[in-house]
């Protein structure tokens, strides 16, 4: 019975230190806005770039804290077999016991490793997004001399033909015009998966200020 008490509580140490890989809380990389584009502009470039980067590496961290756990698990009862088979109940317990440490260390590690290549994932998604956008990505050459706001209004958005969604948990995007820095250019309407249940999306849209018009990127709010 105690050795069962050990096994078991050797389990628990497993799924404990198993998974410790965690969704990217931001970027790591430094973006600077370019001469000449507002604050709030550039403000509203980061938070959409950010949730263009979550969408890149949504699902990736389960997986990787499952594996961890599987490690930890398999080195829990390969532990116990092995100690059952040299001394019995007490050597299963004292086997357990190592086995989970052992198993959890190696799960903890790789999915360490893991976490590392997810954040880099991240930061490349979040980098190309505000690069496209205009902004002053480390490592790479600035994309204009400055940004260039139009000073005139976008013309007024086409009729889009909006398919069937795939399934109830997607949300249809509209398409929206782009300032490429010297005339609009349309970008189509596409479907996009909720990040969580009340998600609501805010489309893509211009605001006109004091020096022209600001693209203000869509967003997930609710």
């Amino acid at each position: 019975m105690q050795s069962k008490r050990i096994v078991a509580s050797s389990l628990a140490i497993a799924f404990a230190l198993g998974g410790c890989a965690v969704p990217p809380p931001g970027p790591s990389v430094q973006v600077m806005p370019p001469p000449n584009k507002p604050f709030d502009v550039f403000v509203a470039d980061q938070n959409y770039c950010k949730q263009y980067a979550d969408q890149q590496v949504a699902g990736q961290v389960q997986p990787a804290n499952n594996q961890a756990v599987g490690t930890a698990v398999i080195g829990t009862l390969l532990g116990a077999g092995l100690g059952a088979a040299i001394g019995g109940g007490q050597g299963a317990a004292i086997g357990a016991a190592s086995g989970a440490l052992g198993g959890a260390a190696i799960g903890a590690s790789g999915s360490q490793a893991q976490q590392v290549g997810i954040q880099q994932q991240y930061d490349n998604a979040y980098a190309q997004c505000m690069y496209a956008k205009g902004n002053q990505v480390p490592g790479t050459q600035p994309s204009g001399p400055s940004y260039q706001p139009p000073n005139s209004a976008p013309p007024p958005l086409p009729s889009e033909y909006v398919p069937p969604p795939p399934d109830a948990r997607y949300v249809w995007q509209p398409g929206y015009w782009q300032w490429t820095g010297y005339q609009y250019q349309w970008v189509p309407g596409n479907y996009a998966q909720r990040p969580y249940p009340t998600a609501v999306w805010v489309p893509d849209h211009w605001q006109q200020y004091q020096a022209g018009w600001a693209f203000i990127p869509g967003h997930w709010e609710g």
